[in-house]
């Protein structure tokens, strides 16, 4: 808005992921990064994102930087060769600490970490721990915002080590000046960017005058490389800090990050197409405040387009333009002042830029769009107040030409502070009064700039949007071996849509401590006297398991009441803890599956051989073994025999539709299983609303 920005964006090109990635697709590994550097300026050119340089870690001038930084740590004796041995995710090209790992995973991406150990180059990043701590004391801004500074301080506090920069396993980076046969660790090579494309070395003016102002702005999962790494990497090389680094957070979406990795990524030009950019730039600044987790919602984004856009901006400006044609034969007049309202509208427009600056000032885009909304909601409010179409009726000639006039000079002030956000709206806005100069808003001052000028009719700025229909998946198709029907199994399938899961409902958790109180009177030894647990015993025994191997899943509840510390079954949600009810009561295998995460059809079958899936609850891996029974779509373990479902399909409270499959044993009428799969799913939709339908099944052979 008026300042002298050199705005710097791009890619990252090196490392093992990317040389992979490429193998796995057949080609060479720079026509791969060439290929997805032109998608991702294909996506910030459909955005409306303009920059004064796309970066490639792969340009000539940043390996020359990177090699030059190096080589002058290296000399200051900062960087030593070593070995590294760690948990390793491919994803993030980073290394994780045992504690850091959610159930062997990595916590970004939730895939399998590997153990690598291998040769390698060390910063000693630990003699930095007392200099980064100083910084941030002296600095409190630098860091922002604030809840990441304290997350830092106390990580960094707690102790640093040395980390490795280098990687000799593989080809695909900048080499080490001091050692080819070592390629620098992406994160060393890749922070150094931002030095590279600001002039270090090449343009040493340019780069003093870009470098003292700098602001990053990164994703909250790489906050300690930018906060931590990188400013001891510049300390060591003896090159000033930047002035802020500011984390922002994930847009969410089911309560997972949007991750091409996680297979949930939404596409720009998708909603672009259907919604419009200028819409959609605005929802994406207005809804979280910057550094924090949004939950993506297509139909947040429409009711925020009608309400705020297309019935308050949209809206003001074209009630204005009409009235000022019909009225004023399409001239701006003047703006005096003629009564304590207007004085009101050029005080709060003051006001509105006061406070639209120090919230861009603080990169607090959600309180300078709140500001302009708040703004645009009081004009609208001044208009229908004033009433000029009543004065014109009248022949208010004075107190007409006063509402129009500040009207017309408030929607000036306002194309000033939604060019940021929405630029094709605000040159719209400012085509249509004739004023197409670009001001900022430290320039913006109330008076008379529009009276005189000649308004031209818009159309519509932003369209009053549908709301998009809820998707409600398929319903699922499922079968069964004949050969796992012929041991006495039954089933019933049944999907459930529109559901709301709540945590927990009172009701649910009486009953609970009710049938918790029941089995303790019984023993520990209870389920073992029971018919239908023995069926499962019976089917396990005819798979070649031996009594005790495998629990059925009455016995695995039970064991919650008797051996857990709480002596009291799990609290998940209201659908988990309601079939965990009916397990207990009725004695049957029951699982819940996300419907918008099964792929394809379901089958219940044999193993042929060993499958590895996560188990949910579990660290690692589990193995569905050959001859054992298994529920599975196109791509993922469902559940394993009775025993466990997988992590893949698990339901949480982002959950809509669910899949819901009841199993019994010969012990267990299939007229028994639907009827139970019936009376349990109406009490699901009692509870969390939706609606459900049974979708069959079969009965034993």
């Amino acid at each position: 808005m008026g300042a002298d920005v050199y705005f710097q964006t791009g890619t990252y090109e090196h490392g093992k992921k990317i040389e992979t990635a490429a193998r796995n697709q057949g080609l060479d590994t720079k026509a791969f990064v060439d290929q997805r550097a032109a998608e991702f300026r294909a996506v910030f050119q459909a955005l409306g994102v303009k920059y004064d340089r796309f970066f490639r870690t792969t340009d000539s001038d940043h390996a020359r930087v990177v090699q030059y930084v190096l080589q002058r740590v290296f000399d200051r004796g900062d960087i030593y060769p070593g070995f590294y041995q760690g948990f390793y995710c491919l994803d993030c090209e980073a290394y994780f600490a045992d504690e850091e790992l959610q159930e062997g995973c990595c916590p970004i991406h939730l895939r399998p970490v590997e153990m690598l150990k291998e040769q390698c180059y060390f910063f000693r990043l630990s003699k930095y721990q007392d200099a980064l701590l100083k910084h941030y004391q002296e600095n409190p801004g630098f860091i922002l915002p604030p809840s990441r500074l304290r997350e830092i301080r106390n990580f960094v506090s707690s102790g640093l080590k040395d980390f490795s920069i280098s990687r000799s396993t593989f080809k695909w980076g900048i080499p080490l000046p001091f050692d080819k046969s070592h390629v620098t660790y992406v994160w060393f090579d890749a922070l150094i960017n931002y030095i590279t494309g600001a002039g270090y070395l090449e343009q040493p003016d340019k780069f003093l005058r870009r470098w003292r102002g700098s602001v990053h702005i990164v994703g909250k999962d790489i906050v300690r490389f930018h906060t931590v790494h990188w400013p001891a990497m510049l300390m060591a090389a003896e090159i000033e800090l930047p002035r802020r680094i500011h984390a922002h957070g994930f847009w969410m979406v089911n309560g997972r990050k949007f991750s091409k990795s996680l297979g949930n990524s939404i596409q720009p030009q998708h909603l672009i197409e259907r919604y419009g950019l200028d819409p959609l730039r605005y929802y994406l600044l207005r809804v979280p405040p910057f550094g924090e987790d949004g939950n993506f919602s297509e139909a947040e984004l429409v009711q925020r387009n009608n309400s705020e856009l297309a019935h308050g901006l949209g809206n003001l400006v074209s009630r204005t333009t009409t009235m000022i044609q019909r009225y004023r034969a399409g001239i701006v007049p003047s703006t005096d002042i003629h009564s304590e309202a207007e004085i009101v509208i050029a005080r709060k427009a003051d006001a509105t830029v006061a406070t639209f600056s120090a919230a861009m000032a603080d990169m607090a885009f959600s309180n300078a769009l709140g500001a302009i909304e708040a703004f645009v909601a009081d004009l609208n409010r001044y208009v229908n107040e004033r009433a000029p179409w009543k004065l014109a009726e009248t022949g208010a000639t004075v107190e007409l030409d006063a509402v129009l006039g500040t009207t017309a000079e408030a929607i000036r002030f306002l194309s000033v502070l939604v060019t940021p956000f929405m630029p094709e709206s605000a040159s719209k806005i400012r085509k249509c009064w004739g004023d197409e100069e670009v001001q900022s808003a430290s320039e913006l001052v109330w008076g008379n700039r529009l009276a005189g000028k000649m308004v031209r009719q818009l159309p519509p700025l932003f369209k009053t949007l549908e709301q998009p229909a809820a998707e409600i998946p398929p319903p699922v198709v499922h079968s069964a071996d004949k050969a796992v029907l012929e041991m006495g199994i039954s089933y019933c399938v049944a999907q459930l849509s529109g559901l709301r899961v709540r945590k927990k409902a009172s009701a649910v958790e009486q009953r609970k401590r009710e049938v918790e109180a029941r089995i303790k009177t019984l023993g520990r030894s209870w389920a073992q006297t029971v018919l239908e647990v023995r069926g499962y015993q019976e089917l396990y025994a005819r798979i070649g398991k031996k009594i005790g191997d495998v629990p059925s899943p009455v016995e695995s509840l039970s064991q919650y009441i008797f051996d857990s510390e709480l002596g009291r079954l799990p609290q998940k949600n209201v659908v988990v803890d309601l079939y965990n009810l009916y397990s207990l009561t009725h004695f049957l295998s029951i699982g819940a599956h996300d419907r918008t995460k099964v792929k394809g059809a379901i089958r219940l079958e044999f193993a042929r051989s060993p499958i590895s899936y996560r188990p949910l609850g579990l660290p690692g891996t589990m193995q569905v073994l050959p001859g054992e029974y298994y529920w599975h779509d196109d791509q993922n373990v469902l559940c394993r025999l009775d025993l466990k479902q997988g992590e893949v399909t698990k339901i949480d409270d982002s959950t809509r539709h669910i899949v819901l499959i009841v199993l019994g044993n010969r012990a267990i009428l299939p007229t028994t299983v639907r009827q139970q799969t019936e009376a349990l799913c109406n009490e699901i939709v009692g509870i969390c609303g939706g609606e459900y339908a049974i979708i069959d099944g079969a009965g034993t052979v």
